[in-house]
């Protein structure tokens, strides 16, 4: 995957349009409503949280998700259901720890001060 802010998205969708021989649809990537196109098998992704003047690159097959604690109730209430104030609602809580792991560095990339 290929992020990018919505300046640089935008400038890369508009070069992809003015060839003729690339038909261009942006479609859903990821999940959580994330946007992007598919060019040449690869997505470049809008994240309007990605700084002005940088592209970053993430290979998704090198990365993992590591657990550090097994799924388990909120500790201190002993996996007991708990009655929601004012409503006719019970709820225990269970929660779990992961880490993003990255198990080989140089397959990711940042391009700093690119400008559109």
């Amino acid at each position: 995957y290929t992020f990018a802010n919505k300046t640089l998205y935008n400038k890369f969708i508009s070069l992809l349009k003015s060839n003729p021989q690339v038909s261009v649809t942006e479609k859903p990537v990821l999940h959580g409503g994330w946007v992007g196109v598919d060019y040449m098998g690869h997505d470049f992704v809008l994240d309007y949280d990605c700084p002005d003047d940088n592209v970053i690159h993430i290979s998704s097959k090198e990365l993992s998700l590591a657990e550090l604690c097994p799924l388990d109730f909120l500790p201190g209430n002993e996996g007991n259901l708990f009655k929601a104030y004012g409503k006719t609602e019970w709820e225990a809580i269970m929660y779990t720890s992961l880490q993003l792991v990255c198990r080989n560095r140089g397959a990711h990339s940042r391009i700093e001060k690119r400008t559109a």
